[in-house]
């Protein structure tokens, strides 16, 4: 019995790695671990949380010297969101997601919100553009 658990356990955590794997392989330039605006003032990290009965995936936004969170940002339902990665120069958020693309999020005073007009910089690629 114990053989047959063990065994179970190990095919379990195998395939639950692969799957992983594959995601994180095709996010492009995009993330789903923390990581730090240009200047390392803010830095971000991924969350889970349940609104409405529906897992969501938000993107917590902190200032680094004090680990302060400053915005919960609530980007897509959780089996959809693909990551998420900073503008080079800016404090521009973009997340990729499988149901709305690849959006942004700009500061516009203490806050982020989402900027439908932003251009998505060249540099920044998603799953989404062609291979080159």
């Amino acid at each position: 019995m114990k053989k047959v658990l063990c065994l179970s356990l190990a095919i379990v955590f195998l395939f639950s790695g692969c799957g992983l794997s594959s995601r994180e392989e095709n996010l492009g330039v995009f993330t789903l671990k923390k990581s730090f605006s240009y200047d390392k003032k803010y830095y971000a990290v991924m969350d889970y949380v349940t609104y409405d009965g529906v897992e969501t995936a938000i993107v917590d936004v902190y200032l680094t010297i004090d680990d302060s969170r400053v915005q919960a940002i609530k980007v897509a339902r959780s089996a959809d969101f693909l990551g998420y990665c900073w503008e080079k120069d800016t404090y521009n958020i973009w997340i990729q997601s499988d149901d709305t693309g690849v959006s942004c999020y700009s500061l516009k005073g203490k806050k982020w919100k989402s900027n439908q007009s932003a251009e998505k910089p060249d540099y920044i690629v998603s799953k989404y553009d062609e291979k080159q």
